[in-house]
């Protein structure tokens, strides 16, 4: 277990433990004007990107905790079930991933392999059947783990994931500060469940930056909207109060915008996809179409407007680390 900035500057308390999974991730200057990237796709020596940050508080809890198995919910196609399980059963957690169906691609069925091979796997499909069918995978889990299931929310939006952004929020602070960019007006970054935008606002507004995070969504089942998101800031802050950390007055700045999501989850846009060949092409960052695409798309054209950071998520490595699917 490692210390961190939460720890050390903001008086967290040491009862809360983070295992340290990568070092602080680059920042550099985009083509286009105003246009900044923080590049999250590259984050730890495993696979997950943001979901790693999360996961560096999430799994340390779980494993005091004696978990044996964990049950988790993730879209078939997305980072968060395959990062999840890969990471636990470094440990030696077991994971249970109920997986909801998006549209069908050769990435998503790449992604679904991968997944497969580190997790038990139950294709509910749908969010309706996914909450239905809870309580039988929970049972199977504890059944044939002899061990009752930790549950980790989708995306790792809980308070413990939350503050793996809280602790990216004032890594970015300190970056300002150090000169390796200036402080952004709009910090762009796609929104699927909404902890990586409250955890993220929550810590630039501890780090003393006044840049607004806009959160683009992807993610219409169930959408993130901003009475959800309120509700994440504010268990956010309750939590980081009730151990130890003094909070600054105010409120963090933070914004939804739904004009990027096109035909829903899933669903690559024609912005979107234009956005991941001029990235590759102008900047040779890796996109993908569906979730960091979007977001991108929404950075370019809010650049010429404001110094805009985008904040990428997506890891590019999944082959890499799980080679022959």
């Amino acid at each position: 277990m490692t210390d961190s900035r939460l720890h050390s500057r903001c008086g967290l308390s040491p009862e809360i433990v983070r295992a340290d999974a990568g070092s602080p991730t680059p920042v550099r200057r985009l083509s286009g004007d105003g246009l900044w990237l923080k590049d999250d796709g590259v984050y730890g020596c495993y696979y997950g990107g943001n979901k790693l940050r999360k996961l560096e508080w999430l799994l340390p809890a779980a494993a005091r905790g004696g978990a044996r198995v964990l049950c988790t919910a993730s879209a078939a196609g997305a980072a968060h079930g395959l990062a999840t399980a890969a990471a636990a059963r470094r440990v030696g957690i077991t994971t249970h991933v109920a997986v909801v169906d998006q549209p069908p691609s050769p990435e998503v069925d790449e992604q679904m392999a991968r997944l497969r091979r580190v997790a038990t796997v139950h294709h509910t499909r749908t969010v309706r059947r996914t909450y239905l069918a809870a309580p039988a995978i929970f049972a199977a889990a504890a059944s044939r783990h002899r061990s009752r299931p930790r549950i980790i929310p989708a995306g790792g939006s809980s308070v413990r994931g939350m503050l793996g952004y809280v602790e990216a929020g004032l890594e970015l602070a300190e970056q300002v500060r150090a000169g390796a960019l200036p402080c952004p007006d709009r910090v762009v970054l796609p929104v699927g469940t909404g902890g990586t935008a409250a955890g993220l606002a929550t810590g630039l507004h501890l780090g003393g930056l006044s840049a607004t995070v806009m959160g683009v969504i992807i993610n219409d089942r169930p959408r993130c909207d901003e009475r959800r998101l309120r509700r994440l800031l504010v268990q956010c802050h309750r939590f980081l109060r009730a151990h130890g950390v003094g909070m600054p007055e105010g409120t963090p700045h933070v914004e939804l915008r739904d004009e990027w999501l096109g035909a829903g989850y899933g669903h690559p846009t024609a912005s979107g996809t234009a956005a991941v060949a001029r990235a590759a092409g102008d900047d040779g960052v890796s996109l993908d179409p569906v979730c960091s695409g979007k977001a991108f798309a929404a950075a370019r054209e809010l650049a010429g407007e404001a110094n805009v950071l985008f904040w990428n998520t997506f890891d590019a490595r999944a082959a890499e680390f799980f080679p022959g699917d």
